[in-house]
């Protein structure tokens, strides 16, 4: 029904949305394709004439990557709830039928504590799902020119630095889960991150640093 067709405002938040949720995947290291990436004239497009809820149930993206265990497969979703409550029941349950571990979710305004308990019961099940409110996903952060460049080590690596400075976990420099460089990559809790800008002392040099993620 035309009453029910979704504004171009929305429209656009939706598409800088995904776009932001593509690049995050990719810096995850999730293999996306070429045909993904949809331009504003495109998304419009395709968009059509459907309504909000079936242009947010269509937008869902599942990706999947090989990792050193098990394939790592995440679902990233937009409930066309504006907040993230009892629905979380929902989300999880399209999450085991497409046997995901991880997700993202995007809501418009915010996560209730009722869905942040499931949240906090889901990650001790091993299931990791990312909440972001609508409007801080309309931009990359690992985009903004005061962000220096964040890699996450591996566990030999993070092994090696820790012998290089002969240092334990509780001497390195900390930053939270909740920081969000650390929500863009997905780093969990115990990982060691390192942080790359250029040198103010030596031109044209890198200056490296190392943060563990608590």
């Amino acid at each position: 029904m035309a009453d029910d067709k979704i504004s171009s405002e929305l429209v656009e938040n939706l598409w800088r949305s995904r776009r932001t949720m593509l690049q995050v995947l990719a810096d995850r290291k999730y293999p996306i394709p070429d045909d993904a990436h949809l331009t504003y004239d495109e998304f419009v497009e395709w968009v059509g004439e459907d309504d909000e809820e079936t242009v947010r149930e269509a937008m869902t993206l599942v990706y999947e990557k090989d990792s050193a265990k098990a394939p790592d497969k995440i679902m990233v979703i937009w409930p066309n709830a504006p907040k993230l409550g009892t629905n979380m029941r929902d989300v999880y349950a399209r999450m085991q039928e497409q046997e995901c571990a991880r997700a993202i979710v995007i809501v418009d305004h915010s996560v209730t504590h009722w869905a942040k308990s499931i949240l906090r019961g889901l990650k001790q099940k091993k299931v990791h799902v990312d909440t972001y409110v609508l409007a801080e996903s309309l931009f990359n952060v690992m985009e903004h020119r005061l962000v220096p460049k964040h890699t996450i080590c591996s566990a030999v690596e993070k092994k090696r630095v820790m012998s290089a400075y002969a240092v334990g976990a509780n001497e390195l420099p900390h930053i939270r889960t909740t920081d969000p460089v650390v929500r863009h990559l997905g780093a969990a809790r115990g990982q060691l991150l390192k942080i790359t800008r250029d040198s103010v002392t030596q031109s044209g040099q890198d200056s490296v640093t190392y943060r563990l993620v608590v």
